[in-house]
């Protein structure tokens, strides 16, 4: 756990260190130039979008059917150019995760379980033409959330780490970016010993559409 609060704590750090960066200089700067006459392929910003969450995997002996939950994700990003068709973009990311299920067991009924998470995506930023790149790396997540039907649980029965990785197309537009995004996780949501699910083997995967701004 110390590890991940380590890495978000990194990551903030270098949003800090680059916003800070680009304040203080008196050179222009515009990340959002196209083609390769931009002098760089960096810059950083905010984005936010609709998550279309469900789990994949073994449901195990309560859960008959699991199904989607549109709900949110938002955040920040920033860019480092590599080469001019290259470059490397982490992220951090508060995203709402979850899924439906018609569970037969101690919970009963059609019940919706929704996990907050703060994602912290590594991505590499490949340009497929002036303004459409292809983005694709590895994925970790801290569980900070667990509420089922509005009712918050005790996280004790859950993995508070996950990992996994994410994936997806992105559009540049002048000052915007529009994309969309496939995430999915490799740690079981629940524990060995979670009584509301005992034998599944569920894993968190979600669906992406967002807008971003960059300055």
């Amino acid at each position: 756990m110390k590890k991940i609060y380590l890495l978000l704590f990194a990551i903030s750090f270098t949003f800090s260190a680059w916003a800070q960066k680009r304040v203080t200089s008196t050179d222009p700067i515009n990340h959002n130039l196209e083609g390769k006459s931009a002098a760089e392929n960096s810059g950083f910003g905010l984005k936010g979008g609709l998550n279309i969450a469900t789990a994949y995997g073994n449901p195990g002996r309560f859960f008959t059917a699991t199904g989607k939950i549109n709900t949110f994700h938002a955040g920040a990003y920033v860019q480092f150019s590599i080469t001019d068709n290259f470059s490397l973009q982490p992220e951090i990311l508060f995203s709402r995760k979850g899924f439906e299920a018609s569970n037969s067991g101690v919970a009963g009924g059609i019940n919706k379980l929704v996990f907050d998470y703060f994602d912290v995506p590594l991505l590499f930023s490949f340009r497929l033409l002036n303004n459409i790149s292809l983005q694709l790396g590895p994925q970790a997540s801290v569980m900070m959330t667990v509420k089922m039907d509005d009712r918050e649980l005790d996280k004790a029965g859950y993995n508070s780490f996950d990992y996994g990785a994410a994936g997806g197309l992105e559009g540049r537009f002048s000052a915007f970016r529009v994309g969309a995004r496939y995430n999915r996780s490799f740690e079981n949501i629940y524990k060995d010993d979670n009584v509301l699910s005992p034998g599944n083997d569920l894993k968190n995967q979600v669906i992406q559409v967002y807008l971003g701004v960059g300055f």
